[in-house]
């Protein structure tokens, strides 16, 4: 998400929304394909 970027976010924030983008990227995927 690029436009988190630009702002000083701490590790521990950072690391938190990559897990929530990754969860809400492989969602996506998971709804996308047949199950």
């Amino acid at each position: 998400m690029p436009f988190f970027v630009h702002f000083p976010l701490s590790n521990q924030l950072k690391r938190l929304l990559e897990r929530f983008s990754v969860r809400l990227f492989l969602g996506q995927i998971a709804r996308v394909l047949p199950h």
